[in-house]
């Protein structure tokens, strides 16, 4: 593994041995992190959005778990 700073920005370099489903979930939380650093949220605010996603989401899925 290598990794190297230019500019504005880190570049990693990884052998193609690597399981591409688990760096992606390390990317998606790596993304995740940059984006939360930006946000000007409250946890507040993060947490009623949290609740609104998922009650959304069991309205939609709960058919699939309750017969």
């Amino acid at each position: 593994m290598l990794v190297e700073r230019k500019n504005n920005e880190i570049i990693i370099r990884l052998d193609g041995s690597v399981n591409a489903d688990f760096l992606q979930q390390t990317l998606d939380y790596l993304r995740y992190l940059e984006i939360g650093a930006k946000s000007k949220a409250t946890q507040s605010q993060i947490d009623q959005l949290a609740d609104e996603v998922n009650k959304g989401w069991w309205e939609k899925n709960k058919s699939k778990f309750i017969k």
